[in-house]
Order: structure tokens, then sequence, then C-alpha cells
């Protein structure tokens, strides 16, 4: 029978984790903040927690900072532990990264797709690179009204016997072709296109992820400004976008809104664009 986890029961798989693991887990606020501890009282006795685990109780998990092993470690763990808990409750999975480590980042997203609970991702702040990529991995995707979104291709380095970089380039033109049919997958977006929106840094507001369908919604304010309608809905005095990218969306977007959606259409073969010479990472 399905039952909300208590102190015991987080205890244990906090004690199961490495220390490694646990430090990591413990430091899951911004790095240096302060993380709060809290205490509750239930029949008599008193339990603490630290914010971050009283959140995952809650079937709440972030994301925040650089992706890594440790962020790896603590995400993969708190999801495969809620799945284990209640496999039809969704998961709340809360990030705010400037992306990092593409074989880090992968093993949170096939946990993702492997566990049966749905995980619902909503995105604050920034969601760059491998963090938005684990934003639209959700079953269902939001993103904050004041948050970016940013999606580019992968970035890495090689050294040594140019016969090794050759091979560390091939692996890194295998996992870019990975991360471009992971948007495919989950946008419909057709494949060439996706390598056009992947050849430079795009930063999108809320509302282009949702032309591009990268996420569901935008989460609204429920406590609007009392001077929110003053605010100039123009755009910015010096536009920084490109405007091929700006093109390209809209371009997309009419595609998708004529009922032309390529969700079910198997992905183009294309030949994938070149990158940097490099290994598996992100910036």
């Amino acid at each position: 029978m399905n039952k909300k986890p208590d102190f015991e029961t987080v205890k244990a798989m906090f004690d199961n984790l490495s220390p490694k693991e646990q430090e990591a887990l413990t430091k899951k606020g911004p790095e240096g903040a302060f993380v709060p501890t809290i205490e509750e009282q239930e029949g008599g006795r008193t339990t603490r927690w630290d914010l971050f685990s009283r959140l995952l109780t809650e079937r709440i998990i972030r994301l925040d900072g650089q992706v890594d092993g440790s962020m790896a470690a603590v995400a993969q763990a708190s999801l495969q532990y809620l799945d284990s808990v209640d496999n039809k409750k969704p998961i709340r999975m809360i990030i705010n990264s400037p992306g990092g480590s593409v074989l880090d980042g992968l093993v949170i997203y096939d946990t993702m797709r492997e566990i049966e609970a749905p995980v619902h991702t909503q995105g604050y702040g920034m969601m760059a690179s491998m963090g938005s990529l684990l934003l639209v991995g959700g079953d269902k995707r939001a993103a904050s009204k004041n948050s970016s979104i940013m999606i580019h291709a992968i970035a890495s380095r090689t050294e040594g016997k140019i016969q090794d970089q050759e091979v560390g380039l091939e692996n890194t033109d295998r996992l870019y072709k990975i991360l471009a049919d992971i948007y495919v997958a989950h946008t419909g977006i057709p494949e060439e296109k996706v390598y056009e929106l992947l050849e430079r840094d795009n930063w999108l507001t809320p509302e282009e992820g949702m032309k591009l369908n990268l996420i569901d919604e935008v989460i609204p304010h429920k406590k609007p400004a009392p001077f929110a309608h003053m605010v100039n809905k123009g755009a910015p005095k010096r536009e920084r976008f490109n405007e091929k990218a700006k093109r390209l969306i809209e371009e997309i977007y009419q595609t998708r809104t004529q009922g032309n959606d390529n969700k079910a259409a198997p992905a183009n073969t294309v030949a994938t664009p070149a990158t940097k010479k490099g290994g598996p990472s992100t910036p």
C-alpha cells in the first residue's frame, strides 16, 4: 500500500548514500547559502528536517546550479525512491540551472523517463543548456513568468594524440545527436529545424518556449504588481535576439498551429553540424 514517506524512511535512504552523495544532498541549496532547518510536532514528538529533505516528502525535487555527478546521483536516487513509494502520483521537479555535464544530465533524463511516476518540471530563473533539456523532458512542463530558457549546441574539449582527439570528436557528435533527438521527441519539431535552433546560443522567453513546444504553460503571478497595467508590452530598447532565430521560431510555430505537427512523424535524416573538438560536456 502506498504511503507518505516518514522521517525514518527518508533517513534510511540518506544513510544508504555514499559520503559524497550525502554531502551533495545537504548542499543542494545555492552554493554557500544557509539551508534552513524546520521542526514539526506530531504526537508529542519533534522532528527536525533540513528544508530540502522536507520538500522531498512532498514529492518535490530541486535541481539548483551546475549539472554534475553529485546532482545526478541525488536526483536519480530521489526519483527512484519516490517512484517506489507511489508510481502514480506526480513528482514535481524545480529547475534553476546553467547546464553542465551532458553525461550527468542524461542520467537524470533517462531516470525521469524510466520511472512510471509522472514528472512535472517547473523552471525558475535560468534553464540553460542541459538545464533546458531536463525542463523539456518532463511529462508536464512549465516556466515562471520572468525566467529564461537557453538552447544551444554541445561544446567540449579534447587533448592528447590526434587519433584520440578524433575518437573524442566522434563521441561528441554522437552525444549531440542524442540531445537533438530528445528535443525532437518532446517538441515535434523536425530534426533539421532543431539543428538550426542549436547552431548558436538562443535565449528564449517562456512565451517563445511555448511556441516551440519546449514548455506547456507559463506560470502566472497570483498577485500582480499594483501598477502592472503601466508596463510597456513592446520589445526591449536594445533587441539582442538574432533575427534568424526569431524568424525560425515563428516558422515552427505557424507550422504547428496549422495542424502540421510532426510528433508522430519519423525524424528526418540530416548530417549533424560540426561541433567544437572536445569531450562530452556543455558550458
